[in-house]
């Protein structure tokens, strides 16, 4: 999944318009990426479309940024960490952070969406790289996480 497929899965997930999607852009104080309306619908577009766009990771960051801004609040006194090179883990961490999953709700979300995966094949995924145990986040358990994501969304239990 590139950035591009990652911001469409997402936008289909939380089932959000353009503007709401601008607006996440924005969200985050520290974030410098500024998206009109005409670059998102670039961005939407596939890759064999006319005026397809590719998403950088520093676009990526901002949206992902005002994810976790719109759903928790922003935290003033520490600015965000530095990503040289945004990578699925990361992503995943970041929408961890933005929906405050525990590690049930990670778990019920990846199975709601196809994947089965134990507590300790989780954590794997969320140690840093140099970790023996480190797993890299594949495509699939990035499809499973945003459809069971729109599972919950379309479907949400009542407590």
């Amino acid at each position: 999944m590139n950035n591009n497929d990652i911001l469409r899965a997402l936008r289909h997930a939380l089932d959000i318009n353009n503007a709401a999607c601008l607006k996440l852009f924005s969200q985050h104080p520290h974030s410098t990426v500024v998206i009109g309306s005409k670059q998102l619908q670039a961005l939407f577009l596939k890759e064999d479309e006319e005026g397809f766009t590719a998403m950088g990771d520093d676009q990526l960051i901002a949206l992902l940024d005002g994810l976790i801004a719109t759903n928790r609040g922003v935290r003033e006194d520490t600015p965000p960490p530095k990503i040289e090179r945004l990578t699925r883990n990361e992503i995943l961490k970041k929408l961890r952070i933005a929906f405050e999953f525990k590690e049930q709700e990670m778990l019920a979300t990846l199975a709601a969406g196809g994947s089965k995966l134990s507590k300790s094949e989780l954590s794997a995924f969320f140690r840093k790289a140099t970790h023996k145990h480190y797993r890299p986040v594949g495509n699939q358990i990035m499809r499973a996480f945003f459809r069971g994501l729109a599972k919950a969304k379309t479907n949400p239990t009542t407590d």
